[in-house]
């Protein structure tokens, strides 16, 4: 059984999170000043995936083939 890299722990799982993007800008201040939010539609309805240690929560993996090949870890 593999241990977490982050927290030692041996772990038989992990848990899996898909974010979806819905709403996406650029903060940045003017040169007024003042602070501005620009939407970017371009990066909306982008998934991101990612792999964490169920005990201490720390983020693994992105991908599916290295989660699966640490699972098999002896």
């Amino acid at each position: 059984m593999p241990a977490c890299p982050a927290c030692g722990t041996h772990i038989d799982s992990l848990d899996c999170y898909i974010l979806d993007t819905s709403e996406t800008y650029v903060l940045y201040v003017d040169g007024y000043g003042r602070v501005v939010k620009q939407y970017d539609d371009s990066l909306e309805g982008i998934s991101i995936r990612f792999y964490r240690c169920p005990e201490c929560k720390n983020p693994l993996f992105t991908e599916y083939e290295d989660a699966v090949n640490f699972l098999k870890e002896l």
